[in-house]
């Protein structure tokens, strides 16, 4: 013959004993939640609008500008100059809140102002 033996299929491996577990690996990692009403996270939530405010108040009582701030026409003119910004913001919403960040917005706003 040959010197080719044949054998048969080895047997699979006996299976590994289990695992020691410790305090580590049967406690998930847990993260503190704060509570909603905390003041840090008031703080972090509201803080932009009440500094909208605090300038909106400000501009109106404010004596060379409480003429002209706090009238409709002022209001008009303000809504009109951010109204692209705004329809901006909410075309960038849907792709972010999909996990998607669309960089095409800026470029697309540019070339449309152009046209």
């Amino acid at each position: 013959m040959s010197g080719v033996t044949s054998s048969a299929p080895s047997p699979p491996p006996p299976p590994s004993p289990p695992k020691s577990e410790t305090s580590e690996e049967t406690e998930p990692t847990r993260r503190t939640r704060r509570s909603a009403l905390s003041p840090g996270r008031l703080a972090e939530r509201y803080t932009l609008p009440a500094l909208a405010v605090a300038v909106a108040v400000f501009f109106s009582l404010y004596p060379p500008s409480a003429v002209v701030f706090p009238t409709s026409a002022d209001l008009s003119v303000v809504t009109g100059n951010q109204s692209v910004i705004a329809l901006l913001a909410l075309a960038a919403l849907a792709p972010l809140a999909a996990g998607y960040f669309d960089f095409s917005l800026g470029a697309n706003a540019a070339t449309s102002s152009l046209v």
